[in-house]
């Protein structure tokens, strides 16, 4: 998940999934991270159909009065599962939703956030109420 906005217009903005396809050397001879990332984020911006060279991002702290700590690091952190406050207001094409402590409001949500219903899964769940409530409920149970 990409944890700084690179670049607003293009779609590069924190928050974006992907997934990383390989390292490089960029024509500034610095080491790039490859990441490929989805095109669920935000719909208005065509698919990034190439792998995006992520290179090392300074992040400045101020630590006293004009006296600054900076680090060099690349924008990057894992994202195998990302809450419902997370992915608020993108759509995913692909989901395992886990239900094990969640309220009816909260998986009503998360369901709504999958574009494809043949492609989502949903893991811990045991209340036989609710699927009939949902019909499609019970084919994505798993």
């Amino acid at each position: 998940m990409l944890k700084v906005n690179i670049d607003v217009a293009a779609g590069y903005v924190n928050g974006l999934l992907g997934t990383v396809t390989g390292f490089d050397v960029n024509d500034d001879y610095e080491h790039v991270i490859m990441v490929k990332f989805d095109d669920s984020f935000n719909h208005k911006f065509d698919p990034f159909p190439l792998p995006f060279a992520i290179k090392p991002y300074k992040f400045r702290t101020r630590v006293a009065h004009k006296r600054y700590f900076i680090r060099k690091q690349y924008p990057l952190i894992h994202s195998w599962a990302i809450n419902v406050h997370k992915v608020q207001g993108i759509t995913l094409k692909k989901a395992i939703i886990s239900l094990r402590c969640s309220s009816l409001f909260v998986k009503e949500l998360s369901m709504a956030l999958c574009t494809k219903d043949d492609e989502t899964l949903i893991e811990d769940y045991h209340r036989s109420e609710d699927v009939e409530f949902y019909p499609n409920l019970a084919k994505k149970l798993v």
